[in-house]
C-alpha cells in the first residue's frame, strides 16, 4: 500500500543565479575538504603491516618471556560463560550477539524533477510517495510533508549488542568489552532457544511481535533477529600480554589495536591488507567526487546565468560538467601522488634526489651550451 501527495513549487531567475552563488561557496568548501580527506586517507596506518609486527605463539601456554611484548595467538576463543538477551533469547554459546530490529512502518520516499522555463525561472515538482515497508530507523512521521494517515509509532526496542562476560584463548583471558571481533552470521530462532516470556511468535528466522503476522504485518509491528558469533571461534588474536591476559597493543602514538579475525595469523593478516586496500580506495573516491562536485557547483552559476534559454543552460552545464571532471581528475592524480611520497620518507627522498639530479643536468647543460663557440 502506498499513497502520493505532489508539489510544485516556483524559482525566479535572480533566485536561481543568488542560490548558484551560495552553491558555489558549499562548492569551495567541498573543494578543499577533498584536500584533508586525501592527505589523511594515504596517510592512514596500515593495520596489516602493524600485525605482521607481532611473535606468533601457541595458546597452550603462557611464556614469561614474552610480558609485554605485541603478540598473535591462534586458537579457539571460548566463552566463559553463557550470554542471552533476556526477554527474547535464551542465553547460549555466544562470545557476542547483535540484536537487529525492525519496525514496519510508513516510509516517506521523495523524487523530484527540475524544469527550467524560458526568461531563467524554474519549476520544481516534488512528489512524496508514502509506503509501508520493514525499516530498522522508522522516521517520525511528524516531520512527514503529509504526517496525515502515516502515523509510526515509537520503536521501543532499541538494536544491542552483547558479549559474554569473559572468554578464553587457550591460557589467555581476554576481556571481550575491549576485544574487535568478527560480525559473526544469522542466528536460526527456534521455539527451544526464543525466551518463554519474549511475547512473540517464531516465524521464519524471527522473532516477531505485534498484531499482525510476518507476512501480513500491521504499523508498528516487529521483527527481531540475531547475528551470533558462537562458542567456540577459531580465530587470531593480536594484542600485547600482560600477566595472563591479552590486552590492547599501543601503536602510532596513542591508538590501539586490539582484535580478533577468523583463522591463522597469515590469513588474519590478509584480511587487514584487503580491509585497507578496500577503505584507500573507496576513499580515493570520495575525494575525486567531492573534487568534481565541488567544481560544478563553483562553475554552476555560469550555467545558471546562461538560463535565459533553458538549452543555452543545459549545453553551458554539460560543458562545466565535462571541463570540472577533467580538472577533477588531474587535481586528484597529482594531490594523491604527492600524498603518497610526502608519507612515504623513502618515497620523498627518492623524489627529491630526482628533482635535485634533473635540476644539476639542466644547469650544466645550460652552463655547456654557454661555452660552445658561436
Amino acid at each position: 500500500m502506498s499513497t502520493t501527495y505532489r508539489e510544485v513549487t516556483h524559482t525566479s531567475y535572480f533566485r536561481r543565479i543568488l542560490n548558484s552563488f551560495v552553491g558555489a561557496l558549499i562548492g569551495l568548501l567541498l573543494f578543499f575538504g577533498s584536500f584533508i580527506v586525501i592527505w589523511w586517507n594515504e596517510g592512514r596506518t596500515n593495520l596489516a603491516l602493524v600485525a605482521a609486527e607481532s611473535i606468533p605463539v601457541s595458546a597452550a601456554t603462557v611464556d614469561g618471556a614474552n610480558q609485554g611484548k605485541f603478540l598473535a595467538v591462534t586458537g579457539d576463543l571460548v566463552a566463559t560463560e553463557n550470554v542471552g538477551d533476556p526477554p527474547y533469547l535464551q542465553p547460549g554459546p555466544y562470545l557476542q550477539l547483535r540484536r537487529e530490529v525492525e519496525m514496519f512502518a510508513w516510509v516517506e520516499e521523495t523524487k523530484s524533477t527540475e524544469r527550467t522555463k524560458v526568461g531563467g525561472g524554474s519549476e520544481t515538482v516534488t512528489e512524496y510517495s508514502y509506503v509501508q515497508k520493514w525499516t530498522d530507523a522508522p522516521n517520525n512521521s511528524a516531520d512527514f510533508k503529509q504526517p496525515e494517515g502515516h502515523a509510526n509509532p515509537t520503536l521501543s526496542i532499541p538494536k544491542s549488542i552483547l558479549r559474554a562476560p569473559g572468554a578464553q584463548l587457550g591460557a589467555y583471558a581476554i576481556d571481550l568489552n575491549q576485544l574487535t571481533m568478527p560480525g559473526g552470521s544469522e542466528l536460526p530462532l527456534t521455539p527451544q532457544n526464543v525466551g518463554a516470556d519474549a511475547g512473540g511468535k517464531v516465524e521464519g528466522n524471527y522473532l516477531f511481535l505485534g498484531q499482525g503476522a510476518l507476512n501480513s504485518p500491521q504499523i508498528g509491528d516487529i521483527r527481531i533477529s540475531y547475528l551470533a558469533l558462537t562458542s567456540p571461534a577459531a580465530v587470531t588474536v593480536f594484542g600485547d600480554q600482560q600477566g595472563g591476559q591479552l590486552t590492547p597493543h599501543l601503536y602510532d602514538k596513542g591508538s590501539t589495536f586490539f582484535r580478533a579475525l577468523a583463522g591463522d595469523r597469515n590469513s588474519a593478516i590478509s584480511q587487514l591488507q584487503t580491509e585497507h586496500t578496500i577503505t584507500t580506495w573507496v576513499l580515493r573516491g570520495v575525494a575525486f567526487l567531492m573534487l568534481w562536485i565541488g567544481l560544478m557547483m563553483v562553475l554552476n552559476p555560469l550555467a545558471t546565468l546562461a538560463g535565459i534559454l533553458p538549452i543555452l543552460e543545459s549545453i553551458t552545464g554539460f560543458v562545466t560538467g565535462l571541463v570540472a571532471f577533467i580538472v577533477a581528475l588531474v587535481i586528484w592524480a597529482v594531490a594523491t601522488l604527492i600524498s603518497v611520497v610526502l608519507h612515504n620518507i623513502w618515497l620523498a627522498l627518492i623524489a627529491a634526489l630526482l628533482v635535485v639530479g634533473v635540476i644539476v643536468y639542466l644547469m650544466r647543460r645550460r652552463q655547456a651550451n654557454k661555452l660552445q663557440p658561436t
